[in-house]
């Protein structure tokens, strides 16, 4: 067999396989747009009984009846409404839930040694109301696969499982894989429920640093006021990122009794702090932080500067003349640049008005 047949045969085994590699993806593709299509075909249908359902217009097994014949598109229909819902209309859903008897088969799926399959029933069994469902969740929560975990912790928040908090922030908190931010809006999917784990977080301190930060910004979420007095306590804690996020809620949550101890970190090593600091203090009704945030304008980092004159234009008309007074009298040339450009970006000193 010389070099030209060789040739010519690999070409065409190359060419069988592209054309069968082709042909099995028109297959799949085919496949997948008809799934599409049929299951959009029966939302259509079912959809106008559902929302009959939901009016009380047409009765519970009038609904299970359409529902069954198609049992997983129904409960991807039912998901997609309980989203659209509030909890206290969800609860009409749960009959429906419970009448198709999804527990069996979607707690199978939780054991699989399928990731995916592990993934989809943590997701689904967090719609389906049933308590007999935490302890399997519970144990997913050690998934060695953290999307399984996370979708585990969403389904415990929207269950209302409270004994579920600490365990999800043990869980959950993995330096560089998740954000503090992403576990904190879980929690607060809790609800109530999160309430008291919250505040035995934030009070006693029986976890680390990071713990406490999604504490405090669990909190924010919650607007939990009680708070308050436990998140001023942290404002001395040694460690920056749990006294930037205590600050950051404190100044979200709104109480002006907080400015006191919120000023007393102005001069903190952390410009990351001093710069929350400055943050915060626009966001509280007190006229008594406006020295300290004129005297801030003169910070040797930028974004300090920059939330000390924003703040000052925050708190009205006092703030706004303590501006613009620092644009022409303030000490420090960095502060007066910085009060010039936050007054101008605002309308309020125009650059025909600035001084020499």
């Amino acid at each position: 067999m010389n070099l030209l047949t060789l040739v010519q045969i690999t070409a065409m085994v190359i060419t069988v396989l592209s054309l069968l590699l082709l042909a099995g993806i028109v297959i799949v593709r085919t496949g997948y747009t008809r799934r599409l299509v049929h299951r959009e075909e029966f939302q259509k249908i079912a959809l106008p009984h559902l929302c009959a359902y939901l009016e009380e217009k047409e009765g519970r097994e009038a609904i299970l009846g359409i529902l069954a014949k198609e049992r997983f598109p129904a409960l991807e229909l039912l998901m997609e409404q309980t989203e659209q819902m509030d909890p206290e209309a969800r609860k009409k859903l749960a009959p429906i839930y419970s009448g198709l008897s999804f527990l069996r088969p979607i707690l199978a799926d939780l054991g699989s040694r399928h990731w995916s399959l592990r993934l989809r029933s943590a997701e689904r069994l967090g719609y389906l109301g049933e308590e007999s469902s935490i302890p399997p969740l519970m144990r997913a929560l050690g998934d060695e696969v953290l999307d399984v975990r996370l979708a585990a912790a969403l389904s415990l928040a929207r269950l209302g499982c409270g004994g579920a908090v600490i365990p999800i922030i043990m869980a959950l908190d993995l330096s560089g894989e998740i954000s503090q931010r992403r576990i904190a809006e879980i929690l607060a999917v809790f609800g109530e429920a999160a309430e008291e784990p919250i505040f035995k977080i934030l009070h006693d301190h029986p976890l680390g640093p990071a713990a406490l930060c999604i504490a405090a910004r669990t909190s924010d979420l919650l607007r939990l006021r009680k708070a308050v007095e436990p998140l001023e306590r942290l404002l001395e804690h040694p460690d920056d990122d749990v006294r930037i996020n205590a600050v950051r809620t404190l100044g979200s949550l709104g109480d002006p009794s907080c400015v006191p101890r919120i000023t007393a970190l102005c001069d903190d090593p952390g410009w990351e702090v001093r710069s929350a600091v400055m943050d915060a203090l626009g966001r509280l009704p007190s006229n008594n932080s406006i020295p300290v945030l004129t005297e801030s304008l003169g910070d040797p980092e930028w974004w300090v500067r920059y939330h000390a004159a924003e703040s000052l234009r925050k708190l009205g008309v006092e703030g706004t003349d303590a501006l613009k007074k620092a644009s022409s009298a303030h000490a420090d040339a960095f502060a007066r640049d910085m009060s010039r450009q936050v007054l101008e970006q605002n309308g309020i000193l125009n650059t025909t008005e600035v001084p020499a």
